[in-house]
């Protein structure tokens, strides 16, 4: 992805080509504007992408800090084995859980 920087040298680049291609001032400054709302619209998405991203590690973490680190997670109780997965989602959505009795006293979730 390219930094603001090299966005904003490459729109400038772009502009002095337009000015050389259009066929009046008027035009030019037309498709400047339109390519300077664009640029703008490109950085506040690019800013809004990031700071949801960040949002999302910090779920992904949140998430993950409840599921058991230590196995046997009932060391004192060996007959209950438990095993946890998680994946973390990329949207914002609620959460699917299934539980299915396997036989009489085992659980699957």
């Amino acid at each position: 992805m390219a930094s603001k920087k090299d966005l904003l040298k490459r729109i400038e680049q772009r502009e002095s080509e337009l000015k050389n291609c259009v066929e009046s001032e008027h035009q030019a400054q037309r498709l400047i504007t339109a390519l300077k709302k664009e640029r703008d619209e490109h950085l506040q998405f690019m800013e809004e992408n990031k700071t949801l991203r960040s949002e999302q590690v910090v779920a992904e973490q949140i998430q993950k800090s409840m599921l058991p680190t230590a196995y046997p997670a009932f060391p004192e109780h060996p007959q209950i084995e438990l095993f946890a997965v998680m994946e973390a989602a990329r949207e914002i959505g609620g959460t699917f859980t299934i539980t299915l009795q396997s036989t009489k006293h085992a659980f699957a979730s």
